[in-house]
């Protein structure tokens, strides 16, 4: 599942300077039914998300603050698709992703759960460089593997600088994670209030 002690941002600059003009920020809450009696994450097929048999599933709050002003909720509660258990539990899956899609007005679309990761890797790059003669490159070790996936569709406008999509189509867009600063000294755990950055993938 996602983290529910940490905030997920999708970055965006639309000015060059390499500093969010637009931030969206997923925060995660967990609905957990199991009550301490099953591990199970389904006790029967599950044909919807909001099935009874779907023991545990996550829930998000989506908010954006634009040119540094305050965050705005524009979703709560919303669901995230759960995890693919199998055939058995799942029979169709495509159907609960599907169901998992949040439609604002405006052209906003929300998916988080699970999806095949997009990231190419050949890892027989370290077995004495694909396989000691270079020719056995091009192979996606991570097609097939799903990693959890936050997607955004907004319109282009909501991003570009001066909502002029045809002028300034230009943005660039980075993900962090943060969570609240921990220390430790010895055997005590103090944990605060304060956010620190502990993830950042993308080019501002």
């Amino acid at each position: 599942p996602f983290a529910t002690d940490a905030v997920y941002n999708i970055n965006i600059d639309n000015n060059g300077d390499a500093k969010p003009d637009v931030v969206y920020r997923w925060t995660f809450h967990n609905v957990d039914k199991r009550g301490g009696s099953t591990f199970l994450y389904n006790n029967g097929p599950v044909t919807s998300i909001a099935d009874k048999n779907l023991l545990f599933r996550q829930t998000y709050t989506l908010q954006a603050s634009f040119h540094g002003g305050p965050f705005q909720t524009r979703v709560s509660n919303a669901p995230v698709a759960p995890s693919r258990v199998g055939q058995a539990s799942m029979p169709d899956y495509a159907k609960l992703r599907n169901q998992a899609v949040t439609t604002l007005p405006g052209g906003w679309k929300i998916f988080a759960g699970q999806a095949d990761d997009p990231f190419f890797l050949d890892l027989r790059v370290f077995d004495l460089l694909y396989g000691g003669n270079l020719k056995e490159v091009g192979q996606d070790t991570l097609a097939g593997y799903n990693a959890n996936t936050i997607a955004i569709q907004v319109p282009f406008k909501d991003v570009a600088l001066n909502a002029n999509a045809k002028r300034n189509p230009v943005v660039g867009v980075w993900s962090t994670a943060e969570r609240p600063r921990v220390r430790i000294t010895g055997k005590m755990t103090t944990s605060t209030k304060n956010w620190v950055q502990v993830s950042r993938l993308g080019n501002p």
